[in-house]
């Protein structure tokens, strides 16, 4: 017998155990079309529960993305994507909490940076991060000015297309 045509027996997918929620309880599962393993949608109490951890992470551990993935999978069993939505609202929390406003921050980050560049224990790299930090919140990389025009300065003239005039034949149906 021929290898090649031999025929191999398909393995069967193996469903995931069923996720559980916060309280330890299996919600009831949802499978879409075309979807692959079913998913639990979690609580309104859940959700705001996992947004505080994300928030706890970002503000007091000072967690990196990769580091809230892991996290959010090992506690929660939810993608990087979910993830990333409780990031975002966790993100918009801290805000909330901190009560500041846009200027505030602006000041707290230019004092931040002015003390590393004071510093005398201070690295030049660290030093050089902190410079292009505040050139950053300055705006000293934005472009000075604007214009639109050829390389000798005269503005660009608009293009205006020439008239189209379409003669379509006389066939005599129209008789």
């Amino acid at each position: 017998m021929n290898p090649v045509s031999k025929k191999v027996p398909r393995k069967r997918r193996v469903v995931a155990k069923p996720p559980r929620n916060v309280s330890g309880q299996t919600n009831e599962q949802n499978v879409r079309p075309n979807q692959r393993h079913p998913f639990a949608k979690c609580t309104f109490d859940e959700t705001e529960e996992r947004i505080n951890f994300v928030a706890r992470l970002i503000g007091v551990k000072r967690a990196t993305k990769g580091e809230i993935h892991e996290q959010c999978f090992l506690q929660y069993r939810v993608s990087w994507r979910q993830a990333d939505r409780y990031m975002a609202r966790a993100k918009l929390r801290l805000l909330e909490w901190s009560r500041k406003t846009r200027e505030d921050a602006t000041a707290e980050a230019v004092a931040f940076n002015e003390s590393i560049l004071r510093s005398a224990s201070s690295s030049t790299r660290e030093k050089q991060d902190a410079q292009r930090e505040l050139n950053e919140i300055f705006g000293i990389y934005s472009p000075k000015n604007f214009r639109v025009g050829d390389p000798n300065g005269k503005p660009i003239e608009p293009v205006i297309a020439p008239s189209v005039t379409f003669v379509l034949p006389d066939n005599g149906r129209n008789k």
